[in-house]
């Protein structure tokens, strides 16, 4: 869980995490009624998440990272950027038919 205070002005706010396995990111801002979510930032191409939030108000958001095995952590970095960044590919876990 990460806590952030956004105060700036931009087109895009582009948050993401490179996890050890496949994880969720969830991001509420807590001064205004932004909920993003997201599992896989490519759909069975890579299973980090990304969420990318346009011109995002200013407030507090505070940002969860899930894991879908609860017998095993979750280890990795989270980045939050202006910048369009790809996070590191991490293939999924099963392949879609």
């Amino acid at each position: 869980n990460y806590l952030f205070q956004w105060s700036g002005q931009t087109e895009n706010l582009r948050i993401l995490f490179e996890g050890n396995q496949d994880a969720s990111l969830l991001v509420i801002n807590l001064s205004g009624p932004i909920v993003a979510c997201n599992d896989d930032s490519r759909l069975d191409k890579n299973a980090n998440p990304v969420i990318d939030l346009a011109n995002p108000p200013e407030g507090l958001y505070s940002v969860f990272v899930g894991r879908f095995d609860p017998s095993r952590p979750v280890t990795g970095t989270l980045t939050i950027s202006e910048q369009a960044i790809e996070p590191a590919t991490l293939a999924p876990a099963m392949q879609q038919p």
